[in-house]
Formats: structure tokens, C-alpha cells, sequence
């Protein structure tokens, strides 16, 4: 296995790291975010008090703090750190969630799954998205998706010429007594008058 690159965060990283499209978002152990690039592991901004990644829509990011609170963060709305230059992005508002017992993180979609231990489950999106937002592809989509490239490459490929079928040459094979030099004699005739009689008469 290859390592492409390797990202050091200022605490434990204990919740499960999360790939979203070009993104890795990384929780540490006493509270805080990490969103790095997929490609280069450049860190592209962090969130303080985030405790774990929800879900990823196009405009915003979901996240629970330690307020046991969701956190809606805005990746576009930053402020620089003079200390460390770091980019630490921007909490637009927050919804309370103690009422929940769990919340799930979603990287396959945009949508929020919480739920109770009683057994109440609830899927939460915003109010203009009516359809969830894909953010990985499913071996429905994928199978979709290698069939359209086969046919793409099939199209692209330079299509093979007939080739004409040329007339075949005769050619004459030696059989039985033939090709042989004029001073041997082939096993399979009788032989010259000055030879003994043949063995098998």
C-alpha cells in the first residue's frame, strides 16, 4: 500500500475520518475540525469545538460541537488566525440537538439522520432540496457509469477493415515414396532389383 501523504493535527484524531468528495474532514479528541484536501493533504480550514462530522451539502457543512448542538458552517466564510495564519471557518447558526441520542454522518449524501434510543428516527434536509445530493456513487450509478464509458471508448476505437479473403495456392505434399534423394531408397517401395527381397513378402 501507498502512502501519498501524511497530515499531523495538533490532537488525537478518535472519531472516524470522513472523505467527501475532494474533502477529509478529521474531528480531534477535545473538539475541533479539520478539513483537508483529498489530493494533497493541505489543510484547508478548521472549525473549533466541532466534536463530528454530519453531512456535506453544496453550500454548507454539518457538523455537531460540544454543546451537543448542530453547527451549520459556512466553508466559504473565514477568518485568518494572526498567530498561525490558519483559515478557521464560520458558524452561520446552530440547532439544538440534546433531544437526540445519536447523529449519524453521512458521506454519502447531504441529508441529517438523528435519532433517540426510544426508537424515533428522523432524516432532516434543507427545505429547498427536495431530492438528496449524491456525494458518492452507487453500484446502480457506477454500473450506469462504466457502461457509458465502454460505449464511449467503442465509439472512439478505429473500427476494423475486412479483410479479402485471397486465393489459395496449391501446394503439393510429398506422399508416401517421395522426397527422397536419388541414392536412398524409400521404406515404403519395393527397392531396385540388386536389393535383397523385402522383408515384409
Amino acid at each position: 500500500m501507498e502512502v501519498y501523504w501524511k497530515f499531523v493535527a495538533s490532537n488525537p484524531v478518535v472519531e472516524r475520518v470522513i472523505l467527501v468528495q475532494n474533502h477529509v474532514y478529521a474531528c480531534e479528541l477535545h473538539g475541533g475540525m479539520y478539513c483537508l484536501d483529498a489530493k494533497s493533504g493541505d489543510e484547508l480550514w478548521f472549525a473549533p469545538g466541532i466534536t463530528q462530522f454530519i453531512a456535506e451539502s453544496k453550500e454548507f457543512i454539518y457538523a455537531t460541537n460540544f454543546r451537543r448542538e448542530i453547527s451549520i458552517l459556512d466553508p466559504k466564510g473565514f477568518e485568518i488566525e494572526e498567530k498561525t495564519g490558519r483559515k478557521i471557518v464560520r458558524t452561520l447558526t446552530t440547532i439544538p440537538a440534546v433531544a437526540f441520542d445519536f447523529v449519524l454522518d453521512n458521506f454519502e449524501t447531504d441529508r441529517i439522520y438523528v435519532g433517540t434510543a426510544s426508537g424515533l428516527f428522523q432524516c432532516l434536509h434543507e427545505i429547498y432540496q427536495s431530492e438528496p445530493i449524491k456525494q458518492r456513487l452507487n453500484r446502480i450509478d457506477l454500473a450506469e457509469q462504466l457502461q457509458a464509458e465502454i460505449a464511449a471508448s467503442s465509439e472512439q476505437r478505429p473500427k476494423r477493415q475486412p479483410v479479402e479473403a485471397r486465393p489459395a495456392t496449391p501446394v503439393s505434399v510429398p506422399i508416401f515414396g517421395s522426397g527422397f534423394e536419388d541414392d536412398e531408397t524409400s521404406p515404403f517401395t519395393l527397392g531396385t532389383d540388386e536389393d535383397e527381397s523385402d522383408s515384409f513378402f
